[in-house]
């Protein structure tokens, strides 16, 4: 954990995306809101939607956010967690879980910092950071054609990988109170 700590100390001022993995219960998204809490963006939301609970229809709304058109003549758009973070930090836990055909609208967001809302085609601009987490060899995924190789090294810009919980045992107690030393 100290090389860990090392790259977030690292991170500090810098803005760039942030890949977290690990397997499941190595704290992935506590290290995310730490990255957050030491960077130029901590005064800004911390947004984690929990997107592995949601279905795919429903997924690409919920993170870019719904057009009224889209919504059957509402009187409103539906903001996204990528709206929701404007000014911080958006962390998608198990981003490797992502479905293809979103993947290419995430590629944009971390591109060209623009997207477009579900069911409307005018770009909409963000400067929200984005930080991810996975438990999945996205290497791996990638090689299989399951995960964009461009999307992949647009993410990896740091990569911090998380040892097991089993290598550190120390954590537990801290983890176990929700506080992560």
């Amino acid at each position: 954990m100290s090389r860990a700590f090392r790259l977030v100390a690292a991170l500090r001022e810098r803005d760039s995306a942030v890949l977290i993995t690990g397997e499941i219960g190595t704290e992935k998204e506590a290290v995310a809101r730490i990255i957050h809490a030491h960077s130029p963006r901590r005064a800004g939301p911390f947004v984690s939607p929990n997107l592995g609970a949601l279905p795919a229809e429903i997924l690409e709304s919920e993170l870019f956010g719904r057009s009224r058109d889209a919504s059957g003549g509402g009187r409103r758009n539906r903001a996204g967690r990528l709206e929701s973070a404007t000014d911080g930090t958006l962390f998608i836990d198990e981003v490797g879980d992502v479905p293809l055909h979103l993947q290419v609208k995430l590629l944009r967001v971390l591109q060209e910092h623009i997207y477009e809302h579900f069911g409307d085609h005018r770009l909409v601009g963000t400067n929200a950071r984005i930080v991810a987490g996975t438990s999945t060899n996205l290497r791996k995924e990638v090689a299989c054609g399951l995960f964009r190789g461009d999307l992949y090294y647009r993410l990896c810009v740091f990569p911090l990988d998380l040892p097991p919980l089993r290598q550190r045992r120390g954590d537990i107690g801290s983890i176990a109170r929700g506080a992560l030393s």
